[in-house]
């Protein structure tokens, strides 16, 4: 039977050092910042282009219904979504028959036929968004 010499003192030095380096904690990727937001972004001429109605919610929590603000109404020709997911309503308060369509991180610089100019409402992270 041969026996292997023992390494030196140094080299089990080295092999303890890198060991105790890939030991240290890694971060948890599933772990939700609460500062997070989620930002929609609603513009009156296409291509994110006119005027911007800018909203910011906190990613996590159910946002609740939002009424567009009178001049912002029925006035949205492309939109931006991020970090989240909202969903769009041609009417006030949010009434489900009058949903229109799901975002989740998702934009359109030119909203076509009925999407077009009809958003009053929107309620991000919430009700039927998933993620």
């Amino acid at each position: 039977m041969h026996l292997l010499p023992s390494p030196p003192p140094l080299v089990l030095l080295l092999l303890a050092s890198t060991i105790s380096i890939f030991a240290s904690p890694i971060a948890d990727p599933f772990q939700r910042d609460p500062n997070e937001q989620t930002i929609v972004e609603l513009f009156n001429g296409y291509h994110y282009d006119g005027h911007r109605t800018m909203f910011h919610h906190k990613r996590w929590s159910d946002s609740g219904c939002q009424n567009l603000a009178a001049p912002d109404q029925k006035t949205t020709k492309s939109f931006r979504v991020t970090n989240g997911c909202c969903e769009f309503y041609f009417e006030r308060d949010c009434l489900k028959w009058s949903y229109m369509w799901t975002a989740y991180n998702r934009k359109d610089g030119e909203l076509e036929g009925r999407h077009r100019n009809q958003v009053t409402s929107y309620w991000c992270n919430g009700r039927t968004c998933t993620e």
